[in-house]
Protein backbone atom coordinates (compact mmCIF):
# COMPACT_ATOMS: atom_id res chain seq x y z
CA UNK A 1 0.00 0.00 0.00
CA UNK A 2 2.73 2.22 1.20
CA UNK A 3 4.70 1.73 -2.77
CA UNK A 4 0.92 2.52 -4.43
CA UNK A 5 0.72 6.33 -2.24
CA UNK A 6 4.40 7.12 -2.93
CA UNK A 7 3.87 5.92 -6.60
CA UNK A 8 0.28 7.85 -7.22
CA UNK A 9 2.15 10.52 -5.46
CA UNK A 10 5.04 11.10 -7.49
CA UNK A 11 2.70 10.97 -10.63
CA UNK A 12 0.71 13.85 -9.33
CA UNK A 13 4.21 15.59 -9.03
CA UNK A 14 5.81 15.06 -12.31
CA UNK A 15 1.97 16.05 -13.69
CA UNK A 16 1.98 19.60 -11.70
CA UNK A 17 5.32 20.17 -13.11
CA UNK A 18 4.53 19.71 -16.87
CA UNK A 19 4.66 22.23 -18.65
CA UNK A 20 0.96 23.89 -19.23
CA UNK A 21 -0.33 25.37 -22.19
CA UNK A 22 -0.16 29.22 -22.10
CA UNK A 23 -2.75 29.43 -24.97
CA UNK A 24 -5.31 27.77 -26.38
CA UNK A 25 -6.91 28.61 -29.92
CA UNK A 26 -10.59 28.47 -29.87
CA UNK A 27 -11.05 28.23 -33.24
CA UNK A 28 -9.57 28.96 -36.62
CA UNK A 29 -5.62 29.88 -37.65
CA UNK A 30 -4.09 31.61 -34.18
CA UNK A 31 -0.63 30.26 -35.77
CA UNK A 32 -0.99 32.27 -39.51
CA UNK A 33 -4.26 33.04 -40.02
CA UNK A 34 -7.73 34.28 -38.34
CA UNK A 35 -8.55 32.82 -35.50
CA UNK A 36 -9.95 33.21 -31.69
CA UNK A 37 -7.09 32.65 -28.92
CA UNK A 38 -7.28 32.22 -25.09
CA UNK A 39 -4.14 33.45 -23.76
CA UNK A 40 -2.21 32.46 -20.39
CA UNK A 41 -4.37 34.99 -18.56
CA UNK A 42 -7.59 34.60 -19.76
CA UNK A 43 -7.54 37.04 -22.11
CA UNK A 44 -9.73 36.13 -25.39
CA UNK A 45 -7.85 37.72 -28.52
CA UNK A 46 -10.04 37.53 -32.35
CA UNK A 47 -8.27 38.54 -35.09
CA UNK A 48 -5.63 37.72 -38.04
CA UNK A 49 -1.96 36.05 -36.34
CA UNK A 50 1.03 36.40 -37.79
CA UNK A 51 3.82 33.95 -36.46
CA UNK A 52 1.29 33.63 -33.60
CA UNK A 53 0.69 37.29 -32.98
CA UNK A 54 -1.75 39.72 -33.48
CA UNK A 55 -1.40 41.64 -36.21
CA UNK A 56 -4.01 44.59 -37.61
CA UNK A 57 -7.51 44.70 -36.81
CA UNK A 58 -8.61 42.56 -33.38
CA UNK A 59 -10.85 42.56 -30.85
CA UNK A 60 -9.97 41.90 -27.70
CA UNK A 61 -11.78 40.97 -24.16
CA UNK A 62 -9.60 41.12 -21.19
CA UNK A 63 -10.09 39.04 -18.29
CA UNK A 64 -10.79 42.05 -16.23
CA UNK A 65 -13.80 42.82 -18.72
CA UNK A 66 -12.00 45.30 -19.92
CA UNK A 67 -12.41 45.46 -24.47
CA UNK A 68 -10.54 46.96 -27.14
CA UNK A 69 -11.18 46.82 -30.76
CA UNK A 70 -8.80 48.27 -33.23
CA UNK A 71 -5.09 48.53 -35.02
CA UNK A 72 -2.26 45.92 -32.65
CA UNK A 73 1.22 46.46 -34.29
CA UNK A 74 4.06 44.05 -33.21
CA UNK A 75 2.51 43.53 -29.20
CA UNK A 76 1.37 46.87 -29.26
CA UNK A 77 -1.62 48.86 -29.79
CA UNK A 78 -0.88 51.52 -32.54
CA UNK A 79 -3.65 53.32 -34.37
CA UNK A 80 -7.02 54.12 -34.52
CA UNK A 81 -8.82 52.53 -31.46
CA UNK A 82 -11.17 51.90 -28.53
CA UNK A 83 -10.90 50.76 -25.01
CA UNK A 84 -13.86 50.06 -22.68
CA UNK A 85 -13.08 50.34 -19.14
CA UNK A 86 -15.45 47.84 -17.32
CA UNK A 87 -15.79 49.62 -13.96
CA UNK A 88 -16.49 53.22 -15.10
CA UNK A 89 -17.93 52.61 -18.29
CA UNK A 90 -15.53 54.82 -20.28
CA UNK A 91 -14.72 54.62 -23.41
CA UNK A 92 -11.61 56.20 -24.97
CA UNK A 93 -11.55 56.68 -29.01
CA UNK A 94 -8.38 58.13 -30.85
CA UNK A 95 -4.47 57.43 -32.32
CA UNK A 96 -2.97 55.23 -29.73
CA UNK A 97 0.90 55.87 -30.29
CA UNK A 98 1.79 53.19 -27.46
CA UNK A 99 -0.05 51.06 -25.39
CA UNK A 100 -2.11 53.05 -22.85
CA UNK A 101 -0.67 56.44 -24.23
CA UNK A 102 -3.12 58.63 -27.06
CA UNK A 103 -2.24 61.60 -28.42
CA UNK A 104 -4.00 64.61 -28.66
CA UNK A 105 -5.14 64.70 -31.92
CA UNK A 106 -8.88 63.14 -31.85
CA UNK A 107 -8.57 61.29 -28.84
CA UNK A 108 -11.89 61.09 -27.11
CA UNK A 109 -14.16 59.70 -24.22
CA UNK A 110 -16.97 59.68 -22.54
CA UNK A 111 -17.41 59.44 -19.01
CA UNK A 112 -18.91 61.58 -16.04
CA UNK A 113 -16.08 64.14 -15.42
CA UNK A 114 -18.08 66.61 -13.44
CA UNK A 115 -17.44 65.72 -9.44
CA UNK A 116 -20.13 64.49 -7.74
CA UNK A 117 -22.32 64.07 -11.29
CA UNK A 118 -23.86 61.91 -13.54
CA UNK A 119 -23.78 64.23 -16.33
CA UNK A 120 -21.95 62.48 -19.44
CA UNK A 121 -19.36 64.42 -20.94
CA UNK A 122 -16.35 63.42 -24.14
CA UNK A 123 -13.28 64.75 -23.22
CA UNK A 124 -10.66 65.53 -25.69
CA UNK A 125 -7.04 65.78 -25.05
CA UNK A 126 -4.18 63.64 -24.43
CA UNK A 127 -3.89 59.98 -22.42
CA UNK A 128 -0.76 58.98 -20.70
CA UNK A 129 -1.23 55.37 -19.56
CA UNK A 130 -5.11 55.64 -19.74
CA UNK A 131 -4.94 58.77 -17.69
CA UNK A 132 -5.85 62.56 -19.02
CA UNK A 133 -3.02 64.85 -19.04
CA UNK A 134 -1.51 68.05 -20.32
CA UNK A 135 -4.27 70.44 -22.30
CA UNK A 136 -7.68 69.02 -22.51
CA UNK A 137 -11.18 69.86 -22.78
CA UNK A 138 -14.40 68.61 -22.23
CA UNK A 139 -17.84 69.41 -23.38
CA UNK A 140 -21.39 68.07 -21.53
CA UNK A 141 -24.57 67.17 -22.42
CA UNK A 142 -26.04 69.13 -20.05
CA UNK A 143 -23.87 72.31 -21.79
CA UNK A 144 -21.09 72.60 -19.36
CA UNK A 145 -17.71 73.46 -21.09
CA UNK A 146 -14.24 73.34 -19.26
CA UNK A 147 -10.85 73.72 -20.88
CA UNK A 148 -7.45 73.30 -18.75
CA UNK A 149 -4.59 71.30 -17.41
CA UNK A 150 -5.09 67.74 -16.42
CA UNK A 151 -2.63 65.73 -13.95
CA UNK A 152 -3.28 62.30 -12.26
CA UNK A 153 -6.63 61.80 -14.53
CA UNK A 154 -8.01 65.27 -13.36
CA UNK A 155 -8.09 69.24 -13.11
CA UNK A 156 -5.18 70.30 -11.78
CA UNK A 157 -4.16 73.58 -12.79
CA UNK A 158 -5.20 76.62 -14.49
CA UNK A 159 -8.27 76.33 -16.72
CA UNK A 160 -11.81 78.20 -17.33
CA UNK A 161 -15.37 76.34 -16.39
CA UNK A 162 -18.43 77.60 -17.90
CA UNK A 163 -21.57 76.05 -16.50
CA UNK A 164 -24.40 75.70 -18.95
CA UNK A 165 -26.19 78.64 -17.36
CA UNK A 166 -23.23 80.73 -19.00
CA UNK A 167 -21.54 81.40 -15.70
CA UNK A 168 -17.89 80.65 -15.29
CA UNK A 169 -15.14 80.10 -12.97
CA UNK A 170 -11.08 80.72 -14.50
CA UNK A 171 -8.27 79.91 -12.53
CA UNK A 172 -7.16 77.55 -10.62
CA UNK A 173 -8.33 73.92 -10.32
CA UNK A 174 -7.07 70.87 -7.60
CA UNK A 175 -8.51 67.18 -7.53
CA UNK A 176 -10.69 68.11 -10.37
CA UNK A 177 -12.29 71.05 -8.24
CA UNK A 178 -12.18 74.81 -8.60
CA UNK A 179 -10.09 76.64 -5.39
CA UNK A 180 -11.98 79.50 -4.67
CA UNK A 181 -9.42 81.88 -3.15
Amino acid sequence: MFRINVFVLFCFSFISILPQSPRSCLSGNCKNGKGVLIDASGNESKGTFVNGTLEGYAEVKFKNREMFSGIRKRLSIRGKAQRIDPETGKVVYGTWIEDGDCNDKGCKTWANFIPDSNVECIFQGTFRRNQKVGKGSYICLNGERFEGIYANDLANGRGKLIYSDGSFYEGEFKNGYPISK
